[in-house]
């Protein structure tokens, strides 16, 4: 298994857009996966500096990826990392890429000095499972989001 911080170019794998479709069919978000808007959004967090993406490859093919932006807190202003994307296929987790792959992550945002790092999960994916990790990980529950879709 080899880990990858991505660069942009990088982002231009075909099975990295076939990983992403399962994330988004798996996340059973509404609407249809534009994934040269998810490229977009990729490509603006790295070259922005303020983001970064890690992909975890099996025989050159992306089996992992998580990805997190520093931002100032909303009310005091302090660095904060928000994992912005985690996935693991399927057929891989269960093994250690998701866990190596969050590591990475925090890795990164302690060397940028931050205050808090948030972690988020869709609900629908691993529900017990990914709650208990996240607790036994250092990471209670903080904040739940609701959606509508309309």
């Amino acid at each position: 298994m080899i880990y990858r911080v991505a660069s942009p170019e990088q982002l231009n794998n075909r099975e990295l857009r076939v990983l992403g479709q399962k994330f988004f069919d798996e996340s059973k978000s509404s609407g249809r996966l534009n994934w040269e808007h998810v490229k977009g959004n990729m490509i603006a967090m790295l070259v922005s500096g303020t983001g970064a993406i890690w992909i975890a490859e099996e025989a050159s093919r992306p089996v992992g990826i998580i990805g997190g932006l520093i931002t100032p807190h909303f009310f005091t202003g302090d660095p904060v990392a928000i994992e912005t994307f985690w996935y693991v296929d399927p057929d891989h987790r269960t093994g250690t890429i998701g866990p190596r792959l969050k590591k990475q992550y925090e890795d990164w945002a302690l060397n940028l000095e931050v205050q808090e790092i948030h972690m988020s999960r869709i609900h629908g994916i691993q529900d017990e499972k990914m709650h208990d990790y996240y607790v036994k990980a250092g990471y209670p529950p903080y904040e739940t989001v609701y959606r509508k879709i309309v």
